[in-house]
């Protein structure tokens, strides 16, 4: 027997089905995609640092299902003030027209000037201004269409017209092709042309060409420069020309500044993102840990990203979109990484072909060439890093301080926010706490300006003080070196200096069952003895360099010991120079040491220097041996320790404002050195200053042959194991 339902009852359970159905596909509208890529930092010494997501990816519209068809390459996109938000379908020839929530109002295909019907042809740029004036860049057409908000015809900027004050200026046969533009505050137009390379096209608030602004610098190589010198004509008309790189894109800031980027491979530009006033002078700042390049390398060498687009934000911040990897890094108005996130991909939240980015309010929307744009939503950790920089920026320091300290609930490694904690800790007066959130933000200008506050609150506090008991200690040690008891004590200590001695001389008896063990004692004894009268001899030769010299080579004054004993010590100088310098002055990762790369890096160049002197020197009738070479050599490196253990306490006591003294101190060190070593190649080898000084020349010449060739053999061997490990691998797996 077979039961059915009623059909009311039917009706109603699928009702309440769709009912439950719709809910739950709004419900998931509503819901934010996961992320799926890594957020991330770069930290003082350009480590990779993974962080929070400051954005994740909410919706992704196309033209389905905006309903207007599917787009074909577009090519930018545009949030106007009034929350409307302009799409260029550029392989369709049209403007898309959205409200703040993206649904489509209007689509524009082709205007009317009263007298007839105009198409577009392949816009590609976009920009509307605080009057709601719709400027399209009709790339094809060769000109900027203006329009009002609702598509309304209201004036055609043709393409640029030489007068007297721009004579000369167009190449011939100028062929207008206009692809980005802005409209400044003072109604000046910025235009990016195809096949133009001086510089962004400016035009005056009438629409005349007024000459242009803010050409790329051109740098070439050292070596493109020689062999444009020494080529043939033929082979230099075959060279490329150096001709300056094209702007990929622009943006308007809060204050009427022209933001641009550069495209392609930023490998050898510090400049690739740029700041222009009207001038078109590069006024943006790079203070930050690395310059604003997007994705570097751990060696600082070069960049992998290649920008495309970038939009001017909040609180002079300033996003940037890479093309290459699909990244969008932005930074703040000093030039500090914020946060990083996206990536290439099919996945949403991932973009195929990156080409334009903009923002919607806090959102961030980036547009794919593929044919859809996505809307980034901030999270609770991007929103704290917003208001934190929008207080401060309002001088709410105090406040501004609160939301930092939230932030680093979210991200512990995040350097900003320690920096933000100091600089309103610095204005509260607590210097110590500044110096210490400083340190831990890796911020050396603000350490140094909230140390030298606490300097001279000690100096204040406790000057008088300190200076008071210095001359007390002082006088009294004066008035004890006048007494009885300190020449009893002098000659007591001269008493026990001259035992020693005696018993350092005497004979050695080779008799009784103790004998042999004396005998390596009163040896051991000896050699600290000798050792040390070497050691100490180093400070009349650095008094004397030409007869100190020459007594250590003949009279034999320094000896092999006491010359590894230097070596030593110049070692575990280095090591303190690394730990120990003052934070404003030490780059280095204090968490990370090497004490074996530390001492090869001491050890090669020393042996390197005295291989390759002995064998130019014998060559060049030298008179010094490999040991005199070597003694020589070491003696000639005690200036690095006098020098540098005095500048590495004196360090910890100095402003940035003071860093002459410091690099004063390392300076004295090496040339005190390379004088030594010159003197003593000149001593030892009986040769004049002018061989010598070309001795010293060929020397470093032949160290710079040595580490080549050692660099192109480690390379080669390194090629022919991973060589070798591919053929294992393949013999073993297939």
């Amino acid at each position: 027997m077979t039961y059915r339902l009623p059909a009311r009852l039917f009706r109603w359970l699928v009702v309440c089905w769709s009912c439950i159905l719709l809910f739950s596909i709004g419900a998931c509208a509503a819901t934010p995609i996961s992320a799926p890529y890594y957020s991330y930092t770069y930290d003082f010494w350009a480590n990779w640092v993974p962080s929070p997501p400051a954005y994740l990816p909410d919706r992704v519209y196309s033209g389905t299902t905006l309903g207007v068809g599917a787009l074909n390459i577009p090519q930018d996109i545009f949030v106007a003030p009034d929350g409307r938000v302009y799409l260029a379908d550029t392989g369709n020839n049209r403007i898309i027209c959205m409200d703040s929530d993206y649904r489509v109002i209007q689509v524009l295909t082709e205007f009317s000037d009263g007298s007839s019907t105009h198409r577009f042809n392949r816009p590609e740029g976009l920009f509307v201004t605080e009057w709601g004036e719709l400027y399209i860049a009709d790339t094809n057409n060769g000109r900027v269409v203006v329009l009002d908000q609702d598509g309304g015809f209201l004036r055609i900027i043709g393409p640029p017209v030489e007068t007297d004050d721009t004579e000369g200026l167009l190449p011939n046969n100028f062929v207008y092709r206009p692809k980005k533009l802005v409209v400044t505050p003072s109604r000046h137009m910025y235009v990016i042309a195809r096949d133009i390379h001086d510089g962004l096209l400016k035009f005056n608030a009438g629409g005349e060409f007024a000459g242009y602004i803010g050409a790329p610098e051109v740098k070439p190589s050292l070596w493109e420069i020689i062999w444009s010198r020494i080529g043939t004509r033929e082979q230099r008309e075959r060279r490329a020309l150096f001709l300056p790189i094209e702007y990929a894109n622009i943006d308007v800031d809060h204050k009427g500044l022209i933001m641009a980027v550069q495209p392609g491979v930023v490998e050898k530009k510090k400049e690739s993102i740029k700041r222009l006033n009207q001038a078109g002078e590069d006024v943006l700042i790079r203070a930050g840990f690395h310059d604003p390049l997007g994705d570097i390398l751990s060696d600082k060498k070069s960049s992998l990203s290649q920008f495309i687009d970038i939009v001017a934000r909040e609180a002079g911040t300033y996003s940037v979109l890479d093309k290459e990897y699909g990244r969008v890094f932005t930074y703040d108005s000093l030039g500090n990484l914020l946060y990083a996130f996206g990536g290439m991909g099919d996945t949403a939240g991932l973009f195929r072909q990156p080409i334009a980015i903009d923002t919607n309010g806090p959102d961030i929307i980036v547009l794919d060439a593929a044919g859809s744009f996505t809307v980034f939503k901030p999270t609770e950790y991007g929103k704290l890093i917003l208001a934190a920089l929008l207080l401060y920026n309002q001088g709410l320091y105090d406040e501004s301080a609160e939301i930092w300290t939230q932030v680093l609930k979210y991200n512990a490694n995040y350097d900003k926010a320690y920096s933000g904690i100091g600089r309103a800790l610095l204005r509260q007066g607590d210097y110590v706490g500044a110096m210490t959130y400083y340190q831990l933000g890796q911020n050396r200008s603000g350490y140094s300006d909230a140390y030298g506050m606490y300097r001279e609150q000690v100096i204040q506090e406790k000057g008088g003080r300190f200076m008071t008991i210095f001359l007390a200690v002082l006088f009294a040690l004066y008035l004890f070196s006048r007494t009885r008891a300190f020449a009893a004590v002098k000659q007591l200590l001269s008493i026990n200096d001259t035992a020693a001695t005696s018993a350092l001389s005497a004979p050695v008896s080779d008799e009784g069952p103790m004998a042999a063990e004396l005998t390596l004692v009163e040896r051991l004894a000896r050699w600290a003895k000798e050792t040390g009268r070497a050691l100490k001899y180093s400070f009349h030769l650095l008094a004397h360099p030409i007869d100190g010299f020459w007594e250590l080579k003949y009279e034999k004054k320094g000896t092999t010991s006491a010359a590894w004993v230097i070596i030593l010590l110049v070692v575990f100088t280095l090591v303190l120079h690394r730990q120990y310098t003052g934070f404003i002055f030490n780059k280095n990762d204090l968490e990370r040491i090497n004490l074996v790369m530390l001492a090869l890096g001491v050890l090669v160049p020393f042996f390197l220097w005295c291989g390759v002197n002995w064998a130019l020197t014998t060559l060049l009738e030298g008179k010094g041996t490999f040991k005199d070479i070597f003694i020589a050599s070491a003696y000639s490196l005690v200036p690095l320790i006098l020098v540098i253990i005095p500048t590495i306490v004196v360090s910890n006591f100095l402003r940035a404002e003071e860093g002459g003294v410091y690099l004063f101190g390392m300076a004295l060190s090496l040339a005190w050195m390379g004088l030594m070593l010159f003197i003593g190649t000149m001593v030892t080898h009986e040769y004049s200053f002018f061989k010598t000084a070309g001795t010293c020349v060929l020397i470093i010449a032949g160290v710079a042959v040595v580490l080549f060739i050692g660099l192109l053999f480690s390379t080669v061997i390194n090629h022919m194991i991973a060589f070798i490990l591919s053929v294992y691998a393949e013999l073993m797996f297939r």
